[in-house]
């Protein structure tokens, strides 16, 4: 891709891609919402700064899938539920990867 948007950014349907999987990690109503960010990372943040019940875990370097899940752990108990979605065309919104987001979706109490 040949372009300065982050990933998760570029439309699809009129809306970011990251607004699709935020929309449906929150169709399971957790109890909160985890997303790791890293390239591009504060453009992200701004685009959903009006989402005030996300929350953001930085992964500084892109290291990886398991990595980054490794960003968010510390904030997610060890009986919740963590949600990935990979690149593939019939899995969802592509957000794994350098420069994509994670997220993960607490269960609620």
């Amino acid at each position: 891709m040949h372009s300065a948007l982050p990933k998760v950014l570029q439309p699809l349907a009129g809306r970011p891609l990251l607004a699709h999987v935020v929309g449906t990690a929150r169709a399971i109503r957790p109890a909160a919402i985890h997303v790791v960010y890293g390239h591009g990372g504060e453009a992200v943040r701004e685009a959903f700064a009006a989402d005030a019940d996300l929350k953001w875990a930085l992964q500084a370097e892109q290291l990886g899938t398991g990595h980054a899940v490794m960003q968010a752990m510390p904030n997610i108990a060890d009986d919740e539920l963590v949600l990935g979605w990979l690149r593939s065309a019939g899995a969802g919104v592509p957000v794994d990867g350098a420069g994509q987001q994670h997220v993960a979706a607490e269960r609620p109490a």
